[in-house]
């Protein structure tokens, strides 16, 4: 590795992982004034953020909550 390469290694480590820093955390810091405007309980928000149950009906989320 030349002396070029270092600043340039250093920057875009530092870029990515701010990225996904923020991409990890925003989500959780946002949820409660999100919820609060959508008018949502933080229960539901809690089960959409849930790959598994997220995009189920609300019967069939207690049914995969019970079973799973």
């Amino acid at each position: 590795m030349s002396g070029r390469q270092l600043p340039i290694i250093l920057a875009l480590g530092t870029t990515q992982t701010l990225a996904w820093a923020s991409s990890y955390y925003l989500p959780a810091i946002l949820a409660d004034p999100i919820a609060r405007d959508l008018g949502v309980s933080s229960n539901s928000r809690a089960t959409s953020a849930s790959p598994r149950t997220g995009y189920l009906p609300p019967s069939q989320r207690r049914w995969s909550s019970q079973h799973y």
